[in-house]
């Protein structure tokens, strides 16, 4: 037990003069009477009023000495130390992520608010010149409030947390509270968390943890992946993975495209595995679709029950290809729903369009056509051209990247080449690293494909000439012109698709420096500029929903994102922290700062006060 206002005891010295009133005489006047007999309490009260004599035991006098000591006592701010020790600083860490908002019940209390209540008490109960700082995580760790002892700013920053549709990454947060305490020393911090993350942590803890586990067997059921296949070249087929934890009854899941119904199927659960659910939607048109899982019965987490794909309007991929590289124009035409421009001779001519899905040429002055994906042939690009250099004799493939998208099940070996590269002196692999090129075929001096890929932008940079080469009679050749295609379909979103997660919204390409406005599920408004290209800043969406860019009052897009994280939906808890030289178990005791004891005391003295007001009242 201690106190922290030591100097308010010297309000004790108001014993002195309480007690001096028991001393005091009594004014009486003076009568004469024939016996003393029938006044023997005057003469008790005549004795006890004389200074120097031996008073009588006096019960209101004990309780009006004990109100006093109480209200002294209160005034001194006591507590108890409880499991906790008189720490000057300690930083609150606090998981808000998605499985945090998992209610205890049917429209019961979620974990994070039962954690922000146990904080309050901390709060509340902090001893004096005690500082607490908070500091919360989901995905990335964020410092709400420095270290303070004023309960005002503390609980004014514990109601602007707010739980977040993200995973929970406890090492981001522990950095952060490691490179707090280089300015501010610390020996313990206190984790509120339901364990919701990987039991191994790759962190050396340089302070005491004192993890306190929020948790709830609660039965829960949601939506953890949902992409799009291309099927054929007139439909898509939705795949859903759905995941049930603790004993959940069933659901129906329902996809919507524009609010209208287009299907739904029945869910039952046997167990925690995932099943796959499939809708078939037509590709002719562009589409945003909505699935919506409705369970029938208590299901503690709602944010996973809704999420959001869209499916570009299928098309042939419009492709452009030199004239002069007929080997590649020949194979490509065996490739069904392609455009390939220009038309071939036998086809009617259609006017070339502005933008291409993938452009291939052996012409430098082709590279400023519009394009996501270029193929280029026979050259060296010119920042390379410090780097490598022709070679005049025959060039060998030694290796090749065979897990590479467009290299997938090709064997290329015994193919001669005519020209080749080879490095510059003094020049390597390493000067091509340097500048964000990856080498696909390595040659025997030199690089013989390279690929780069850096924003929305992917070039292949073929460096010798395929008419001068055996791979076009090679059954490698139709192979790699399959891949290339494919590739070039998933880019375009084509091929397949996959449902953005919460988290940062996906790439956008708008008008250049152009002021748009993000409305977000939260009803929240952000304002960002596009870039001198027309790129949209990453822009952060914590939250499921329907974030709306608006130019001015106009709509240009929508796009939704979904929680889709099974480890979120399972609303599992790990017990035990795994550090790299030590565990932290949960703990069973709830984190209790000092208990203070001033309000009992002054109860007590209420209490006591009530009790000489009866005693009193009853005498008379």
């Amino acid at each position: 037990m201690g106190f922290n206002e030591l100097s308010k005891l010297w309000f004790l010295t108001l014993l002195i003069p309480v007690i001096i009133f028991y001393f005091l005489k009594l004014k009486r006047p003076k009568i004469n009477i024939s016996s003393l007999f029938l006044w023997q309490q005057v003469l008790d009260d005549k004795r006890v009023n004389s200074p120097f004599q031996r008073f009588k035991r006096h019960l209101l006098l004990l309780l009006q000495l004990l109100i006093l000591i109480f209200l002294v006592f209160a005034a001194t701010n006591p507590y108890f130390l409880g499991n906790m020790n008189k720490a000057k600083r300690i930083p609150i860490i606090i998981d808000i992520s998605a499985s945090m908002g998992a209610l205890d019940k049917d429209g019961g209390v979620s974990r994070l608010e039962r954690a922000k209540e146990k904080i309050k008490k901390l709060i509340d109960n902090k001893i004096s010149g005690q500082e607490f700082a908070i500091i919360t995580f989901s995905d990335r760790a964020q410092r709400i409030c420095g270290f303070t002892d004023n309960a005002c700013i503390l609980n004014q920053a514990l109601d602007k947390v707010k739980q977040k549709d993200l995973p929970a990454n406890i090492e981001d947060a522990l950095r952060m509270v490691q490179a707090i305490s280089k300015n501010f020393q610390f020996k313990e911090a206190i984790l509120f968390s339901d364990g919701n993350f990987p039991e191994e942590t790759k962190f050396s803890l340089p302070f005491n943890l004192n993890f306190q586990k929020i948790s709830n067997d609660v039965p829960n059921i949601g939506i953890t992946a949902l992409s799009a296949q291309r099927s054929g070249t007139e439909s898509w087929v939705i795949f859903a993975e759905l995941t049930s934890s603790g004993k959940t009854a069933a659901a129906v899941l329902e996809l919507y495209h524009n609010g209208e119904l287009l299907g739904e199927e029945t869910y039952v659960p046997h167990s925690e595995n995932s099943e796959r659910i499939s809708f078939r939607v037509p590709g002719n048109l562009e589409s945003s679709l909505e699935l919506r899982l409705k369970p029938d019965g208590f299901d503690a987490l709602s944010s996973d029950n809704i999420s959001y794909i869209s499916l570009p309007q299928l098309r042939p991929l419009v492709i452009y290809i030199s004239p002069t590289l007929k080997s590649i124009r020949a194979a490509m035409l065996g490739v069904a729903n392609i455009d390939i421009f220009p038309p071939p001779s036998n086809t009617p001519s259609t006017t070339p369009p502005t933008t291409y899905d993938l452009v291939i040429t052996d012409t430098p002055s082709h590279l400023d056509v519009e394009t996501n994906f270029l193929f280029t042939v026979g050259f060296i690009p010119s920042d390379l051209k410090g780097t490598l250099k022709r070679e005049t004799t025959d060039a060998t493939i030694i290796d090749w990247e065979k897990e590479a998208p467009l290299l997938r099940h090709a064997q290329l070996g015994e193919i001669s080449i005519m020209e080749g590269t080879e490095f510059q002196t003094g020049r390597s692999e390493k000067d091509l690293e340097k500048m964000d090129y990856q080498t696909i075929i390595f040659g025997a001096k030199g690089p013989l494909l390279l690929k780069k890929e850096w924003a929305d932008q992917t070039t292949y940079n073929l460096l010798f000439y395929v008419s001068k080469s055996t791979l076009p009679f090679r059954i490698a050749f139709p192979i790699m012109i399959k891949n290339l295609v494919e590739e070039v379909r998933k880019k375009a979103g084509l091929s397949d698709r996959i449902a953005s997660r919460t988290g940062i919204l996906p790439s956008l390409i708008l008008m250049s420096e152009t002021e748009y406005t993000i409305n977000t599920p939260t009803d929240s408004t952000l304002t960002e500029k596009t870039t001198q290209n027309g790129r949209l800043p990453a822009i952060s969406a914590p939250m499921t929903g329907i974030y709306t860019i608006l130019e001015g009052a106009k709509k240009i897009t929508e796009t939704g994102v979904s929680l889709l994280n099974k480890d979120e939906s399972l609303l599992r808890g790990t017990e035990k922290i795994k550090f790299n030289e030590l565990s932290v178990s949960a703990s069973d005791k709830s984190a209790i700062t000092p208990q203070s004891l001033w309000k009992y005391l002054a109860i007590l003295a209420l209490i006591i006060l009530c009790l000489e007001w009866w005693f009193f009242n009853k005498r008379n």
